[in-house]
């Protein structure tokens, strides 16, 4: 399975009749899955359902689906004045008059061409052609839009791939180098007994016991085997059905810890800049995992 990425974006239309459903639902970043509607009133009672159509097929992201529904001439609708509005409108626009000094010519001619006093409702066979029309475009909206996040989802995995290569890579160098450590201290210290005009032979217990503990302190053979081990799992994640993103994230939070320790305990110029060069493409991987599913 491809990587899916956690943005993108999905649009659909259609129509029924005389209802016309226009859907845009968008994604971007977010650790938990959060979905957010933007509902005709006549449909706010769909909105559950649609978020478990969501749930069906998107784990993680802040998903917004703007949701538009026109309901053209010919959608069957019963209307009723709102006789609190009308009393209310009929009242204020007489005070008004009056303060004016107009004619009190007001009639139900000037209320029928108040549309806000008209409450206005589908009829049951139309509110139920506009539900359907809604879950079938919202359905289609969806799949253009997982359409665009495994494109993009592809485009990631490609570039992380390449990058996790460089950092095996780098580790095989640091693996290669390390041996060198201890070598080069036990140089470095015969230089400053000499320096020192001090009469110690290398056989000596003392110089001994200080190489061996220094070796010990700067051993780094059990962080290079679990970071080759995390690189070793990043092909299998990029096999896997489900979404891999807080397991990829949690591989990358563990190479970040054993490559620091790797670096402190290392104590060598050579090993500092291959993990400085190591997190530099680490760091890299990291941004783009918290754009994966």
């Amino acid at each position: 399975m491809s990587l899916i990425s956690m943005t993108g974006r999905g649009t659909a239309t259609a129509t029924s009749g005389a209802i016309q459903a226009d859907i845009q639902v968008t994604s971007i970043n977010r650790k938990q899955l959060d979905v957010q509607l933007n509902l005709p009133k006549q449909l706010l009672k769909m909105e559950q359902d649609l978020v478990k159509d969501v749930q069906k097929i998107i784990s993680r992201g802040r998903i917004y689906a703007d949701i538009k529904v026109n309901f053209n001439q010919g959608a069957a609708a019963s209307g009723s004045i709102d006789e609190k509005k009308a009393k209310a409108f009929i009242s204020e626009l007489r005070s008004v008059g009056k303060k004016c000094s107009l004619a009190d010519d007001l009639g139900m001619s000037a209320l029928l061409r108040m549309p806000q006093l008209m409450d206005n409702e589908l009829s049951k066979t139309e509110l139920k052609k506009a539900e359907n029309l809604v879950r079938k475009v919202f359905k289609q909206a969806l799949c253009d839009l997982n359409t665009m996040r495994s494109a993009e989802g592809e485009e990631l995995k490609k570039d992380m791939l390449v990058r996790f290569d460089s950092l095996s890579k780098i580790t095989q160098k640091i693996k290669k180098a390390a041996p060198k450590v201890s070598k080069l201290y036990r140089e470095n210290l015969k230089k400053r007994i000499a320096k020192a005009e001090l009469n110690l032979d290398e056989s000596d217990e003392r110089i001994i016991k200080e190489i061996a503990l220094y070796a010990d302190r700067c051993d780094i053979s059990e962080e290079l085997t679990r970071i080759e081990s995390h690189l070793l799992q990043i092909e299998e994640f990029f096999t896997k059905k489900e979404a891999v993103g807080r397991q990829l994230d949690f591989i990358a939070q563990e190479l970040f810890r054993e490559i620091n320790t790797t670096g402190t305990k290392a104590n060598s110029f050579e090993i500092s800049k291959l993990v400085i060069a190591f997190k530099s493409e680490l760091e890299k991987i990291r941004e783009q995992v918290q754009n994966v599913e």
